[in-house]
């Protein structure tokens, strides 16, 4: 392969990449965030109507994906399964993503799953039966999910807006509910909610950075280190 084309190569893996700056709140309101994000020079619009989303999340038995994360690895993989909708138990057009993180730089390989309805408390071994037979799915990729296990669900409110010109997306969550899951089961009555916080994300491409931290100078909390599924896991099991 010639130079120019590795080159090519490489700018197109970068553009896949899109920064995100996030932000945990716990000294103000969800209507406080609501005013700053309205206020910011930016001129935030809302983008889609709000929604609740869902989570399964998985990891390996011994929690690498948790323990990379808390120790700063900069390189990982995050392995989830994400729905909408307000009902937990009516999985509905779910996505298999794995989530790639590069430092703060990060991007998803996202794949369709068949939806499937479950009890509540019920066993999840028809559902991830179901996922492994998916036509969507490559075989490598199922591999890959077959080497984890699932540890924990989890579900939230979230707004979206985008900026006026279209370059930021910025999302705001409430109301986490962390839903331990013990041998495929959902421990339902042993779940965790945080309605103190509220979580502030903005994503942008790589070359917008120094615009972003203009963005962010104007709000009066700071950028910081979060993930729900680690936040779920002390939630949970800590």
């Amino acid at each position: 392969m010639s130079m120019a084309s590795q080159a090519n190569n490489s700018d197109r893996d970068l553009k896949q990449f899109r920064y995100e700056r996030k932000f945990l709140i716990t000294d103000f309101t969800y209507s406080d965030v609501l005013y700053f994000i309205n206020c910011s020079n930016a001129a935030f619009i809302e983008e889609y109507p709000k929604r609740v989303i869902n989570n399964i999340y998985f990891d390996t038995p011994d929690y690498i994906s948790f323990h990379e994360n808390i120790d700063g690895i900069s390189d990982r993989v995050k392995t989830r399964i994400r729905w909408y909708g307000e009902k937990f138990n009516r999985i509905k057009n779910p996505v298999l993503e794995f989530k790639i993180k590069e430092n703060m730089l990060g991007k998803k390989m996202s794949y369709k799953l068949k939806g499937i309805n479950i009890e509540i408390g019920s066993s999840l071994d028809a559902f991830f039966n179901l996922v492994m037979d998916s036509p969507f799915l490559p075989y490598r990729q199922g591999i890959k999910l077959l080497c984890k296990v699932p540890i924990l669900a989890n579900r939230y409110k979230r707004e979206y807006y985008k900026s006026y010109d279209g370059r930021f997306r910025l999302t705001v969550d409430e109301n986490v509910k962390y839903i331990p899951i013990y041998n495929n089961k959902l421990g339902i009555h042993n779940s965790s909610t945080d309605h103190r916080s509220v979580i502030v994300e903005l994503k942008y491409a790589s070359h917008l950075d120094f615009e972003a931290r203009k963005i962010t100078s104007e709000f009066p909390f700071r950028s910081t280190k979060n993930s729900k599924y680690v936040n779920g896991v002390f939630s949970l099991f800590g």
